[in-house]
């Protein structure tokens, strides 16, 4: 399964909004899932805007709700609960290990890991 991507993109694990949501992913869908720049294909849920300002804003209410933007212990270069993805730039400004991007057909896929392996690199940060 995948979430297609439109613009900029705010990617977060449909496991993570479960944990800090009350009531989980099911009740959030159902206050939220009206709103047209929300989908989800049952692992990741997507959000995002057309304009930078408005996904700024997405952003710090993602952040109000509880999930982490950046992660502190890597020194702000791991993204363990909400992936940024830029399909105007063709660009992941912060590597998300857990994400997969089809940049051909703008699809973000799920690869079910937290943490990048010793040796791989993640997701690509630019269209090749």
């Amino acid at each position: 399964m995948a979430v297609a991507l439109e613009c900029i993109n705010l990617i977060i694990p449909v496991q993570r909004i479960a944990a800090v949501w009350p009531g989980g992913f099911n009740r959030f869908w159902r206050e939220h899932g009206h709103l047209a720049r929300l989908w989800h294909d049952g692992h990741l849920l997507r959000d995002g805007a057309m304009n930078p300002r408005e996904v700024m804003a997405q952003l710090d209410w993602w952040q109000q709700q509880g999930l982490k933007v950046a992660d502190d212990a890597a020194g702000g270069e791991q993204a363990p609960d909400v992936c940024l993805v830029d399909t105007v730039s063709g660009r992941v400004p912060v590597a998300c290990a857990w994400l997969e991007v089809d940049w051909t057909h703008r699809l973000a896929r799920w690869n079910g890991h937290r943490r990048r392996p010793r040796g791989a690199t993640g997701v690509a940060a630019r269209v090749p």
